[in-house]
């Protein structure tokens, strides 16, 4: 483990300044790019800046200057010394920025009574300041190494990682042969070691790596502690020490123990190379200890009372930690388990898996452990003492029980009997020297209810307000029953909302009087809300109310003015929220809450019938559909078509239709049935159409119209299906549904239905059969061959028991765009009125050619009947007769 020995270096400097020149008597004028420039003649620079005011940005005469190599900076402190940057008289100084007069530190002088000052004394157990750290890595656990490690070994296996300056070893009489420190060339090279070697085996140690600049920076944040304050501390130390009867030493309170976490429900035979090797890919560790329990016997080992202590460096490597590592079963032979995944070789593997194998037979079950800070006594008792103080509980009745032994704060109450003691301690995993437990009643007392009136709901909190900050605004109301902030289980962190209730209904009224004044005074949410609207692109005011006003400081907190309302009990509030969520969808014109129907959520029951490829396909389409609505603005999802993906390369536009027609069917009869549940009013009252369906004129001989208004399978022109002749299918289509109720039920039922890949398959084998009698009946050579193809796949389909339709339909409402639709349905009604006129000139020529006919057989009528007339009327003597007999009388009379 790393000890005292980490943040300080061995007696032999590595270095005895640093880069860093301290320069004074500067010209005000120059500026950072003169400063720079001036002293690179020497070499590199890291950096160089003129320190300015922070209120005017004026230059202070002073700056720094940094060199990468420390014999520029010598260079540069012979030659430029006393020299003058911009021609004028006034001269330069320069001296080492880590040796300054103590004396220019007003700060840690104070004066004593005869006025004379003297430095303030300064904490012994803070190291040097080291240059070098940054480029400094502290490797610790060397100590279990076999065989024993030295500068040597520890060389030549950090020399891979890069150019190594040095390796020395901590103080032996500290800590011996356990810290080394390792110096690389540059920070870069130390930072990438450190991965390639924390958490990794050396000689069979598991080595916990760190920056030496880190372990420094957590060692110092005491640096600026008042005295008194320090000795406080080590007097409460000392007491907690003597309590709990702590083995630890005094010298381990210079790293601060916000970083010290607390392992229970251990198992009992889990040792510390163990949690070692559970807990060191989280970060370094500075200590892990297992309290044990005293034997009865001298005979007997210490047995372990079920709890540890794993003390990180940095509190962020801990925080990582906790959250990773809490409510995981935890088992014996994690060191092993560890060692099997990093060894090398057959032989090696061989080994660790016999040694891994060995301990799994003798090991204990496994325990889910919980992790949490540990919380020293003296933090715990004043946190009690604040809520007893707010409860009206009493303090003779907190028992306190810590190691073997119950130290009970009644006079009045007598010490248990040793065999109790030493029962609650195999039992109590929670204890130890700096953590307490306390006996809670067996019943809890019963909280008020949102009924009383006398919990109130806060909106708006700070994420940064705790449970104590809040009740102390509530405190001036009344007495606090108790003050609680909803945290988020996922994030572990503050939802911005929270509970305050209150012993009385009358304080709880008077908060909510004083809100309803605030809220009148400063916002006028409720008259805005209750007038009209005329502008419909207006927005909310983001205004609010001076928190530091008279009227609102009492609901001010970090900044923010609170909303305070009456608490509602659970399924008020569910009413509520379901109201509110109905009201935002019907304001969304864009339907985009309809993008999480038929998506796997963890609390969705569509999750037990997929596998967990196909979920996390499914969130992923969620994700690219959700971006996609979020940048595009003219993008919107459609109520009435769905997208049907995952289709077989067989399924037609008329398969389709028909499984769409069905799974309107068998929703309506699951739900008759009890077996689904219907949908909800609101899907119900939503009484929106397709845009595309044709408004056929109703009537008694008219059949109803069809509830899938199209269904088409996107098929590729390029290549040419044998079976069908028309192109391949995609494997996706289009579903556009009469209504939204009838796109609810298709979704709903055929989505991740495993029961629909043998109905498409039955479905196509009915098609296959009708399309081959079509084609037998047509005789021709072309479907002839087209017959064949078709039979040839009946038969594979029979003898088959591979199904061609892997998977379950993945269905959602389709996400269309506004311009595309717009042209779409004015296609359609093109077609449509083309197809109108079509039909009205056809009837136009039909009632053109039937009066034609008529008229003609009228004609035809009135000639036969003139013809009759006239044959009635002829006279007996005709014209014609007495002029052919004149004609011939006169030929005969030429002839003679």
């Amino acid at each position: 483990m790393v000890d005292e020995g980490v943040g300080k270096m061995p007696t032999t400097e590595l270095l005895k300044h640093g880069n860093t020149l301290f320069v004074t008597s500067i010209p005000f004028s120059v500026t950072n790019t003169d400063l720079e420039t001036f002293f690179s003649d020497i070499g590199p620079l890291r950096r160089a800046f003129v320190v300015t005011d922070k209120e005017t940005h004026t230059s202070k005469g002073v700056g720094y200057v940094t060199y990468t190599d420390s014999n520029d900076a010598e260079k540069a402190l012979e030659k430029l010394q006393g020299t003058s940057i911009d021609g004028s008289q006034r001269k330069i100084q320069l001296q080492w920025a880590d040796r300054k007069n103590a004396s220019s530190k007003t700060g840690n002088d104070s004066v004593t009574n005869d006025g004379q000052t003297r430095k303030r004394p300064r904490s012994s157990t803070l190291p040097d300041r080291d240059p070098d750290a940054v480029r400094t890595i502290v490797i610790s656990g060397l100590a279990s190494c076999s065989p024993k490690a030295d500068e040597k070994t520890l060389y030549k296996r950090v020399r891979k990682l890069g150019d190594v300056e040095q390796v020395l070893f901590a103080d032996k009489s500290e800590s011996p042969c356990d810290v080394a420190y390792v110096r690389f060339r540059t920070p870069n090279h130390a930072m990438m070691a450190i991965p390639k070697l924390h958490a990794h085996q050396f000689k069979g140690a598991q080595l916990s790596v760190e920056l030496k600049k880190k372990i420094d920076a957590a060692m110092r944040r005491d640096l600026h502690m008042r005295e008194d304050t320090r000795k406080r501390q080590k007097i409460v130390q000392e007491k907690i020490e003597k309590l709990s009867g702590s083995t630890w030493s005094s010298k381990a309170g210079k790293l601060s123990r916000e970083s010290r976490l607390i392992v229970r429900n251990l198992p009992f035979d889990m040792t510390v190379d163990d949690l070692r090797a559970v807990f060191l890919p989280y970060g370094a560790l500075y200590d892990v200890s297992i309290p044990l329990q005293e034997p009865k016997n001298e005979d007997q080992f210490p047995k372990s009372r079920g709890f540890a202590f794993v003390w990180f460096v940095s509190k962020s490597d801990a925080t990582n930690a906790m959250t990773a590592i809490n409510g995981v079963s935890l088992r014996h032979g994690a060191a092993e388990q560890s060692a099997l995944r990093r060894a090398k070789g057959k032989k090696g593997r061989e080994l660790a898996k016999e040694a891994f194998e060995r301990v799994q037979e003798h090991a204990q079950p496994a325990r889910p452990v919980a992790v949490d800070w540990s919380v020293s006594q003296k933090d715990w008792l004043a946190q009690e003492q604040e809520q007893s103080s707010d409860n009206d509980v009493d303090e003779n009745d907190l028992d306190v029980y810590s190691n073997d032994r119950t130290v009970s704060a009644s006079s009045e109450q007598d010490g248990e009997t040793e065999e109790s003691n030493q029962e609650s301690d195999d039992d109590a995993d929670d204890d130890d020297d700096d953590n307490i437990s306390v006996d809670t009643p067996a019943e809890p007392p019963k909280l008020a209810t949102p009924e009383a009136g006398t919990t109130l709901f806060i909106r708006n909190l700070p994420y940064q307000a705790t449970e104590a900050e809040l009740k102390e605004l509530f405190r001036s109301f009344g007495p606090l029953r108790y003050a609680r902030i909803t945290m988020d289980l996922s994030t572990n962190r503050s939802r911005g909302t929270g509970f305050v209730c209150f012993w009385n209904r009358d304080s709880a009224d008077a908060v909510l009087r004083e809100a309803a004044i605030v809220a009148n005074e400063t916002a006028a949410t409720e008259l805005e809300s209750s007038l009209p609207k005329t502008n419909p692109f207006t927005v909310p005011s983001v205004i609010t109310a001076d928190p530091s006003a008279p009227l609102v400081s009492k609901f001010s907190l970090h900044g923010r003015v609170l909303n305070v309302v009456r608490a509602v009990t659970r399924d008020t509030a569910s009413h509520l929220e379901d109201s509110a969520r109905r009201a935002r969808e019907k304001g969304d014109r864009r339907n985009t809450w309809l993008l999480r129907e038929g998506v796997p959520f963890p609390t969705s029951p569509l999750v037990h019938n997929l596998s967990e490829i196909e979920i996390e396909k499914r969130m992923k389409s969620f994700s690219i559909r959700r971006a996609q609505l979020s940048a595009n603005p003219s993008l919107h999802v459609s109520k009435t078509r769905l997208a049907v993906h995952q289709l077989p390369l067989f399924v037609s536009d008329k398969v389709l239709k028909r499984l769409a027609l069905h799974a309107v069917r068998a929703f309506q009869e699951e739900v008759k049935s009890g077996n689904r549940s219907d949908l909800s009013v609101d899907e119900k009252e939503d009484t929106s159409n397709s845009s595309s369906a044709k408004q056929n004129a109703t009537g008694k001989k008219r059949p109803p119209p069809s509830i899938v208004v199209q269904s088409k399978v996107v098929r590729q022109n390029e290549r040419i299906d044998p079976l069908t002749g028309r192109g391949r299918s995609r494997g996706y289509g289009f579903l556009e549904m009469r209504s939204f109720q009838h796109a609810l039920k298709v979704l709903r039922w055929a989505n991740g239905n495993k029961k629909v890949s043998e109905l498409l398959i039955q479905w196509w084998r009915e098609d296959l059969k009708s399309e081959k009698d079509k084609l037998d009946a047509e005789g021709s050579s072309e479907a002839k061959l087209r017959s064949k193809r078709i039979s040839s796949a009946l038969d594979t389909l029979e003898s088959s028991s591979k199904s061609e339709a892997r998977g379950v339909l993945r269905i959602e409402f389709s996400i269309e765009n506004i311009t595309t639709v717009r042209k779409r349905v004015l296609r359609q009604e093109q077609a449509r009125d083309k197809a109108s006129k079509r039909r009205k000139i056809s009837e136009e020529y039909r009632d053109d050619a039937a009066s034609s006919k008529l008229a003609e057989q009228k004609q035809q009528a009135v000639r036969a009947n003139t013809s009759k007339t006239v044959s009635k009327e002829k006279p007996k003597f005709s014209m014609g007769s007495l002029i052919g007999k004149k004609r011939a009388i006169r030929k005969r009379k030429q002839a003679n």
